[in-house]
């Protein structure tokens, strides 16, 4: 199936897709696009449509709603069908990456001034809060990634190290040197045990979350490894 969002899109250099999420049966995908702007397209139909708010870097499908997080570090959570919007938590400053917990109810934030930010969104969707944020850095981060059941939080830094950081907290429980050169996305295993850091370097690594070792690489692949993600067992 070949869908085309350009007539929709309409500016050719915003054709591209940082995150796309969709519907556990696949009946509609949400497009996150370069410029920050989100298309919906509904596949029993065939069409598709800008939504009024801009996610910026990551959106997440959650039931009838839709969780986005925009340039800006803030929160909004919209209505899928409609649009409209039901709650939001106000912007902080530039965001880097973000990961979400399986359930969507926890999202984690990485910042351009190297803050991290942790957001508890309600069961019912109609309430967004900051659980914590950290203070600044001069080391920003690379990728961070919570894991699905949302107790384990791991980021890796723009100096070759990788930290193990609380959910609870927002504290570094533990910190290591990550050999292999930059890390463009990270992703937890479903059981907590590991993690698979994309690579600059065209391979993947997998490092033991407890202790940080390296404990695997994979690849030779003929270019840089973008996205990545774990099966369920």
């Amino acid at each position: 199936e070949e869908i085309d969002l350009l007539p929709v899109i309409g500016d050719v250099t915003e054709a591209s897709f940082p995150a796309i999420t969709a519907t556990a049966d696949g009946s509609v995908i949400v497009a996150n696009l370069i410029g920050g702007s989100l298309i919906r397209y509904d596949r029993s139909t065939g069409t598709a449509r800008r939504l009024p708010y801009g996610a910026g870097i990551r959106a997440e499908i959650a039931g009838a709603h839709l969780i986005c997080v925009d340039a800006s570090a803030g929160v909004t959570v919209l209505e899928l069908e409609s649009g409209r919007l039901v709650a939001q938590l106000p912007q902080v400053s530039g965001a880097k990456d973000a990961s979400f917990s399986q359930d969507a109810r926890t999202v984690v934030i990485s910042m351009l001034d190297g803050r991290l930010r942790c957001v508890d969104i309600s069961a019912d969707r109609l309430k967004v809060t900051e659980r914590w944020r950290t203070a600044p850095r001069a080391t920003r981060s690379r990728a961070i990634a919570i894991s699905p059941d949302a107790t384990t939080i791991v980021v890796a830094w723009d100096d070759g190290q990788i930290a193990r950081i609380s959910a609870a907290t927002g504290e570094t429980e533990a910190q290591s040197d990550l050999p292999g050169g930059s890390v463009f996305d990270l992703v937890i295993a479903p059981d907590n045990s590991a993690a698979a850091a994309s690579s600059w370097a065209n391979d993947v690594r997998i490092i033991d979350v407890r202790t940080l070792a390296l404990i695997n690489r994979f690849g030779d692949s003929a270019t840089h490894v973008w996205n990545i993600a774990w099966s369920a067992d």
